[in-house]
């Protein structure tokens, strides 16, 4: 079964379930419906910009347990309507998700990363 088939959809709600043990490069990639995304606690990697240039994106929420270790090159880049995203504390390497963010999306990683002292590379 592929990824998108395993991945249920309510209006503009997509839940990736618990047994999801990635997110594919480019999986939501310009999906404009798509408002909330809520993501099971196996998935530990997200890919390269597997949310970028979903405009209307405005919160991202992660299973109170997640395994997430790692945020790839621009996983929710040009996401400026989002507002609300829970960074697992399990994440180890956040890679270039700044990109035109918004101040929202800055200062909830801002807090993040203070009080869990993640790891964050972005491109020179």
């Amino acid at each position: 079964m592929d990824f998108i088939s395993r991945c249920k959809r309510n209006g503009n709600t997509v839940i990736i379930p618990d047994g999801v043990n990635f997110i594919p490069d480019r999986a939501f990639f310009k999906d404009k419906n798509l408002e909330k995304v809520i993501i099971g606690k196996d998935v530990v990697f997200i890919g390269d910009m597997a949310f970028s240039f979903c405009i209307n994106l405005k919160e991202v929420i992660f299973a109170p347990c997640s395994k997430c270790i790692t945020f790839n090159h621009g996983a929710f880049m040009f996401c400026k309507k989002l507002s609300n995203i829970n960074i697992p504390t399990s994440v180890k390497m956040i890679d270039d998700l700044l990109s035109d963010c918004s101040a929202e999306e800055l200062k909830a990683l801002a807090e993040v990363i203070k009080t869990t002292k993640n790891i964050l590379r972005t491109k020179k």
